[in-house]
């Protein structure tokens, strides 16, 4: 944290148990303003929301 800004980072794990490999990643790292946290929080919201 600095500066009125914070870093966030998220991994994936796209594999399985059942899977020999189960190392599948994805991930993103993002700097996030303070003033902005709710409209970081919705977007990521839509971002790992699955539509059924």
């Amino acid at each position: 944290m600095e500066d009125g800004y914070f870093s966030i980072g998220f991994l994936f794990n796209l594999g399985s148990s059942c899977e020999e490999s189960s190392n599948v990643y994805f991930g993103f790292e993002a700097g996030i303003d303070f003033l902005a946290v709710d409209d970081f929080c919705v977007s990521l919201k839509e971002l790992v929301t699955v539509e059924q």
